[in-house]
């Protein structure tokens, strides 16, 4: 059985099922990591205030150390974020550091393997994970912790970032002997390899991640790779604090501090970026369990109909600037986590009851009459707020069912479900009405 990476990973390994679960990590990493990956309640204070470029807030948790890496310019963009060490102390499953760790894995372990997390990083095949750890001296999946941020439609990612390298002067080494030529940003030595954004698909050893990894840089056990020259040295500019994060947006840093410790993996979206990417239902030609989906990409604009009908029928979401949406592991209580950040302060409590009304009336698959519910328990919601904003936090518990029956019920891989698998995120629609005519749309396109 092998690991599954990204979506191409069901053409290497046809063994794996399509909702495979994932993510861990040593415990030897957990102790070198930048903040314990344990879980706790306490409670984290949420800011009240727009932190000024001189005084960033310092990090509380690993979420908001990720958040730290990632430039403010990116506060529009999708961010997703995995974090394998805290998955590998919630499971006991190490992270493997080569394929042969892999394959000592026994089948339990296999199949938790990186639980919860958003996988490696976006359309990992089984040749560039072999080129990766052959040429590069790297196994992608043994990182502690992750961040990066596509391009709509699943292209290049504008970067990725990685916390974990078991041989730093190997990959070295393997960048050298692929034509990587080094050069010198602000003092800080980088790899480069085609001009920006380019790459040659005929020769280039991993030209399914196409231009992904033109720029590379090791810094501090950090892997930084983009497509772009000016990303690179953005990227660089604020690991070393002499550019802003993503720490410095107040609601990604309100988010982070609602939800507080142990997000194992998630995304952080915009409604902008969710009414160009949430379809509503559309089909896959993919297994799900003994059932096969028929056809291919095929729009579904009716399947939202069900959503205008009482006595559950949605109405409008409140404005909001940002989601986040995930799954957390608290003293041992396994949650998926919808929060919602908003400028206006009394928004999160006029929306808290339509917030669970959708999630619990929502399908994971209309065709298959699957209800999310059978995955997760009924939403419970909290409202913070001051007198700038406020944010709605919903969790619900995550529901296991048995071995053969975990492909309709995806457990801690919910979230990631219904980001990748069809873009189902129409809970989060603003206006489903309107939502339903850009489907639509798309649909005679």
């Amino acid at each position: 059985m092998c690991p599954r990476m990204g979506h191409n990973v069901a053409r290497n390994c046809p063994n794996v099922a399509v909702f495979a679960i994932i993510s861990v990590a040593l415990v030897s990493f957990v102790a070198n990591a930048c903040s314990h990956p344990a879980s706790t309640n306490a409670p984290i204070p949420v800011p009240t205030a727009t932190p000024t470029p001189t005084t960033p807030p310092i990090p509380k948790t690993r979420l908001e150390i990720v958040l730290s890496w990632v430039p403010l310019e990116y506060a529009d963009r999708l961010i997703e974020f995995s974090d394998h060490a805290s998955s590998a102390l919630a499971t006991g499953v190490p992270i493997p550091l080569s394929y042969q760790e892999y394959q000592r894995l026994d089948e339990r372990q296999r199949n938790r393997l990186f639980e919860g997390t958003s996988r490696s990083y976006p359309d990992v095949a089984g040749q560039d994970r072999e080129f990766l750890e052959e040429q590069f001296n790297y196994l992608i999946w043994e990182y502690n912790l992750g961040v990066w941020s596509d391009y709509r439609g699943g292209q290049v990612p504008r970067f990725m970032i990685f916390e974990g390298i078991s041989d730093a002067d190997g990959m070295l080494r393997g960048l050298a002997e692929q034509g990587y030529e080094e050069t010198t940003y602000n003092g800080t030595p980088y790899w480069r390899i085609y001009e920006d954004f380019r790459y040659d698909i005929r020769r280039h050893p991993m030209r399914l991640l196409q231009a992904s990894w033109n720029r590379v840089a090791i810094m501090d056990n950090h892997i930084l790779t983009a497509p772009a020259t000016s990303i690179i040295e953005n990227l660089i500019d604020v690991q070393k604090e002499g550019s802003a994060s993503l720490l410095e947006s107040p609601p990604h840093l309100a988010l982070s501090r609602v939800v507080g410790r142990g997000m194992i993996g998630g995304v952080f979206v915009t409604p902008d970026w969710i009414a160009e990417n949430a379809f509503g239902s559309f089909r896959f030609n993919i297994r799900l369990g003994d059932i096969t989906t028929s056809g291919c990409c095929e729009f579904r604009p009716d399947a939202l109909d069900m959503h205008f009908t009482e006595p559950d029928a949605w109405d409008k979401l409140s404005p909001y600037s940002l989601a986040l949406f995930g799954y957390r592991v608290q003293d041992g209580v396994e949650e998926t986590v919808i929060a919602l950040h908003y400028f206006d302060p009394d928004a999160a409590d006029r929306d808290a009851a339509e917030l669970a009304k959708r999630w619990n009336s929502f399908h994971l698959h209309v065709e298959l009459d699957v209800p999310v519910a059978d995955s997760c328990s009924p939403l419970s919601t909290r409202v913070e707020k001051s007198e700038e904003f406020s944010v709605l936090l919903a969790t619900c518990r995550v529901i296991r069912r048995a071995e053969k029956n975990e492909t309709l019920a995806p457990g801690p891989d919910l979230w990631i479900h219904l980001l990748k698998i069809g873009g189902k995120l129409e809970f989060l629609v603003e206006d489903l009405e309107a939502h339903k005519e850009r489907v639509r749309e798309r649909a005679e396109r």
